[in-house]
């Protein structure tokens, strides 16, 4: 993984997959790796729409979006996160 990238704009011209600050403790296993890498190429490939990340139960969702916003955190200090969730019951 690369580990150094400059604090920037999300604009398309910059690659951030794999950023990571130097005292981060996240570990992913390598599909929520592979899923944060996706999140990130779909936000440098497409100007709109809004990325999506289906996952089942006990996978880790949260520590994928945990790590995404640590990301863009760290890219751009003072980004907006916004996280929404549906919630039924299935049984």
């Amino acid at each position: 993984m690369k580990n150094n990238y400059s604090k920037g704009t999300f604009d398309g011209n910059q690659d951030y997959t794999g950023y990571r600050h130097p005292e981060s403790q996240i570990e992913l296993r390598d599909y929520q790796s592979e899923a944060v890498e996706s999140v990130w190429q779909y936000m440098r490939d497409t100007s709109t729409g809004n990325p999506l990340v289906v996952a089942p139960t006990g996978s880790g969702k949260s520590m994928i979006f945990a790590s995404l916003c640590h990301d863009a955190w760290n890219i751009q200090p003072g980004t907006r996160i916004i996280m929404l969730t549906h919630v039924a019951e299935l049984v």
